[in-house]
Formats: C-alpha cells, structure tokens, sequence
C-alpha cells in the first residue's frame, strides 16, 4: 500500500522532470501493479493507505490514470494534470480536437456540433464534444478501412 501524506494532495506541484530515482520507483511501481493485476479478481477493490493506517478505495479511473502517470514517469517525462470541466470554453473545445476555436465556431454554425449560451457565451457541453469526436474518429476509420481494401485490390502491399 501506498503512504500519501494528505498535505501532498492539497497544491499542484510545479511542473518537473522527475528525478533519477523517482523515474526508479515509477519502474518498480509499474511492475508491482502489473504483478498485483496478474494476482487480481474481478471483485478486488484498490486502495491505498495514508500515514495514519486508513485505507482509501480508489475508483477504477484512478487507477487507469496512475498507470499512465507512472509510465511516463518511467519514461523521465514531466506530468502534468488537468481537469475538464462539464462546460468547455470554445477554445478549450478547440484544444481537445486539435483545432482552432475559429473552426469550432465554424463546426457551430454548421450545425455540426451543439452548443449552450450562458452567460452571453457560448459553452460546448463535455458530452456533447467527446460524441462529436467519437463520430470523426469512426467516420476516418472507414474510409481509412476502404482506403487500405483499396490498396490490397491494386496490390500496393498494405
């Protein structure tokens, strides 16, 4: 189990690489928790315990979290975490698609992607742009599903 000092949790740390022995014990960490899934059941709960003995369960999207954090800690790679709100700013919606806010405006107006007025702004509702993402990843897996069919028919070796 795992000691966090609740005053440790409390602040955002500065931003750094992690050390050489930090970058050691995210590798050890990484493979004690690959050993415990190994022994796992489907009903094993994960927890870690603070300084004082209590145990706090940890829900299952912090653990899938802690392994990427620990994997690029491995890797020597500074991390950093940042929450999205339910709301999103037109340019933070931008950030997460990797476009310009100009273009998520454009995706607005086109009736492509829905969004609320509040506050005389307007907002794009997490939701609603992880379905929009969703659907532009599963319409550029079929064509690229018809593109490599195509390319096997012309025998271009993909």
């Amino acid at each position: 189990m795992a000691t966090v000092q609740t005053h440790e949790l409390s602040h955002k740390p500065p931003l750094r690489r992690p050390t050489e022995a930090e970058i050691r014990q995210a590798r050890e960490a990484i493979r004690q928790l690959e050993t415990a899934k190994g022994r796992s059941t489907t009903d094993q709960r994960s927890t870690i315990r603070d300084a004082e003995g209590v145990e706090v369960e940890l829900p299952p999207l912090a653990l899938v979290l802690l392994d990427q954090i620990l994997n690029e800690l491995a890797q020597g790679n500074a991390v950093e975490l940042e929450p999205v709100r339910p709301l999103l700013t037109l340019a933070q919606a931008g950030e997460i698609l990797g476009v310009s806010e100009a273009f998520v405006t454009k995706l607005i107006d086109d009736g492509e992607l829905p969004c609320r007025i509040e506050r005389d702004r307007p907002w794009i509702v997490f939701e609603d742009l992880m379905a929009y993402r969703a659907k532009c990843y599963e319409e550029r897996s079929k064509i690229l599903d018809k593109l490599v069919a195509q390319a096997q028919e012309l025998g271009l070796g993909y």
